[in-house]
């Protein structure tokens, strides 16, 4: 079928009704912190094609493998992404066991690294890039009927044979009017309670990033499809609207936060959002954007349609690692003059900071720590500089041998860089003081001493402000919070890196 027949199925009914063979494909997961909007749309477009569709939440499960085969699915779909491939390849081979199905990884780590996937053994097939048109390939002529061997014709399908060869299929066209899809099938996340009680809930106004930044996957991507369409793509504003009154019509709403890696790219479509989404739609929101994209204009168009916090891609506190190291054309002007004009519509300023990349020394990082209180930013995100395949800094860090291990490591609770820098255990200490030193000089004169001592577990005393700094971003109330955090591993286990279109 593929996506090809989307637009004939937009209304209630499929044209020219047929007596369908439908599918009940369950998708595994691990945890609710992974909730995936673009598998939400992938169920969607199986459900209004005719199929069936289930999302099993391992830690939310007494008896998950017993649960899975309840459901007698004819497809298994897992989702494994980069920092969750262990996972990931655990329950593909449980869940082979318990169905005796061949199950199907999808994900960034199985677009970006199939190969890997594949030569484990534990998985045999996996689904590459954007996977609406590949599930409802599979729900035709997959698995369930004519075993691995009837993928080897599906777009974007990689397989490996029973004699270990591994192939790959051509990528298929990317989805060119995202307005054709059907809305989001939240209730495969949201009956459970916990997600559902959520009075902020994300949503995507598009696919593809206008920044070209080396840690990310979009340079893969593009690649990836190789000029099959066009990689940036948005949603009209009558559909981000109407997405968003049928969660609010359906689920307990009172925030909602744009996932998309960056918000305000196409200044004619935010000049139309504005206009209309505090009068149509009347939730307040919050976004993600980069510094050179904010002047006072972008500014206020937000703030008048309702955005009450931001969260801005600051990364580096030095100009030069910025460009020449993360790809970044920002400048320290940039940064500040985004974050003044932020601050002064009201909205809550966040930042995202990137520690331990290649070559980096603790000085840079402190740099980083002195950026933040020059702008005053309300709340800090930390990330951890890893070798993540299919990335240009990556690709560089391994020609200039700049990676000490293929993956960030936890020893005794404390992270160790994988990257090459000039002191690891500072990193690992800094990372749980970062919040901290941004409090004052006084405060980073006291951080400074604290990074000479071994990695100590008091400090991970100092994780609470992440919660603390993320509840208050996203309007939520103490009791979903605390509910919401009891029932899920929390955002240190989130492992969605730059896939709001990859399930």
């Amino acid at each position: 079928m593929g996506l090809d027949t989307l637009q004939a199925m937009r209304g209630e009914s499929i044209p020219n009704p047929r007596e369908l063979d439908t599918m009940k494909i369950v998708f595994l997961q691990d945890d609710g912190i992974n909730e995936s909007l673009a598998l939400t749309e992938s169920s969607a477009c199986l459900q209004r094609a005719g199929h069936h569709t289930h999302l099993l939440i391992e830690r939310n499960e007494r008896h998950f493998l017993r649960k899975l085969v309840d459901e007698r699915p004819g497809a298994v779909v897992i989702p494994a992404d980069i920092g969750g491939e262990g996972w990931a390849l655990d329950a593909c081979e449980r869940a082979r066991d318990a169905t005796g199905l061949e199950p199907v990884l999808c994900g960034t780590a199985a677009t970006f690294r199939p190969d890997a996937l594949l030569e484990d053994g534990r998985a045999r097939v996996l689904v590459r890039g954007e996977a609406e048109g590949a599930f409802l390939d599979l729900a035709e002529s997959g698995i369930g009927r004519g075993g691995v061997q009837a993928l080897q014709e599906i777009d974007n399908f990689s397989i490996r044979t029973p004699e270990g060869e591994i192939l790959h299929n051509p990528m298929r066209p990317l989805f060119k009017d995202l307005d054709l899809l059907p809305l989001p099938d939240r209730n495969i996340y949201f009956r459970y309670g916990y997600l559902n009680a959520l009075t902020m809930k994300r949503v995507s106004s598009g696919r593809g990033c206008a920044n070209h930044c080396s840690y990310c996957f979009n340079e893969g991507f593009v690649q990836l499809y190789n000029g099959r369409g066009t990689y940036v793509r948005r949603k009209s504003v009558d559909r981000v609207i109407e997405e968003v009154l049928a969660l609010g019509r359906n689920h307990p709403l009172s925030r909602v936060h744009f996932a998309d890696d960056l918000f305000v790219h196409h200044r004619a479509w935010l000049e139309e959002f504005s206009d209309r989404f505090r009068k149509d739609a009347g939730y307040a929101f919050s976004v993600n954007v980069s510094p050179e994209r904010v002047d006072n204009e972008v500014a206020r168009l937000l703030a008048e349609a309702g955005c009450v916090g931001v969260a801005l891609g600051l990364e580096s506190g030095v100009e030069q690692r910025r460009e020449k190291i993360l790809a970044r054309r920002v400048t320290d002007k940039h940064i500040i003059e985004a974050a003044e004009a932020i601050r002064s519509r009201g909205m809550m300023l966040v930042t995202f900071n990137f520690l331990a990349s290649p070559g980096e020394t603790i000085e840079d990082a402190f740099a980083t720590v002195r950026m933040n209180r020059v702008i005053r930013s309300d709340f800090q995100r930390l990330s951890v500089g890893d070798p993540i395949p299919g990335t240009p800094l990556s690709d560089r860090a391994a020609r200039e041998q700049l990676i000490e291990r293929p993956r960030v490591e936890i020893r005794k609770g404390s992270f160790v860089p994988a990257f090459r820098v000039d002191d690891p255990r500072a990193f690992a200490n800094l990372f749980e003081l970062f919040r901290l030193a941004t409090r004052g000089e006084r405060w980073e004169r006291v951080v400074r001493r604290l990074l000479r001592l071994p990695p100590n577990p008091l400090f991970r005393l100092f994780r609470i402000l992440m919660p603390l700094g993320e509840r208050r971003f996203f309007g939520l109330g103490w009791i979903e919070s605390l509910r919401f955090g009891l029932c899920s591993a929390g955002p240190m286990r989130r492992t969605k890196l730059y896939n709001n279109y990859i399930p």
